[in-house]
């Protein structure tokens, strides 16, 4: 077994891909196949600033006040309500393409968008993410109030106004959260690959 694809990767340019090209076989396959093998590989680093904001359409100005906000922190930010999809592809297949290519979600839980169906989606994909609400009222489904007592990769955070400079200043708590989670995330997966002899 392999056990250099159970490495984490930090860092694309000092990871040794030739060497991990031969040992699964990559350019043995076909002449394009490591091509296409390393372009698969720089996507997916991409999701390390990769954000996906949930939120009902209605609310739009704030939601693009979240996503200048991950800008101007170094982060993509993915209004799913900006999202075209193909035409084979359903709305439930695209929430789920962009939570796999995300570190992190921005749930807006102020108003009915289908935001139960996405939170789910969220919590049965593993990704770390942050419901927001007003403060002083409720989320929009009192059904998803549970899942940052059931799940760590789930917090709450409420927010007072929607202003741009306001809005900077939550992000950057959830930023902080996100980034403190992942680390937490990150050395439970080293303990459990060093117990079972995984990875170097």
């Amino acid at each position: 077994m392999n056990k250099l694809i159970f490495s984490s990767v930090k860092n694309l340019e000092n990871f040794d891909f030739e060497k991990l090209s031969k040992e699964l076989g990559i350019e043995a396959e076909h002449p394009e196949s490591k091509k296409q093998w390393m372009e698969d590989i720089n996507d997916f680093s991409k999701k390390e600033k990769r954000v996906t904001i949930l939120g009902s359409s209605s609310r739009m100005l704030f939601l693009k006040n979240i996503k200048i906000s991950l800008i101007d922190r170094g982060f993509r930010g993915i209004i799913i309500e900006q999202l075209p999809h193909f035409m084979y592809e359903t709305p439930r297949q695209k929430v789920h393409s962009s939570l796999s290519n995300s570190k992190f979600v921005i749930a807006d839980n102020c108003e009915p968008s289908g935001e139960l169906l996405e939170l789910e989606y969220c919590k049965n994909s593993g990704v770390v993410t942050a419901m927001i609400t007003k403060k002083g009222e409720r989320l929009a489904s009192w059904m998803s109030i549970d899942f940052h007592i059931h799940s760590k990769d789930f917090c709450i955070f409420d927010y007072e106004k929607e202003d741009l400079e306001s809005v900077r200043k939550f992000v950057d708590e959830i930023i902080s959260w996100v980034n403190k989670r992942c680390l937490e995330r990150e050395n439970d997966l080293n303990e459990v690959k060093k117990k079972y002899g995984y990875g170097s």
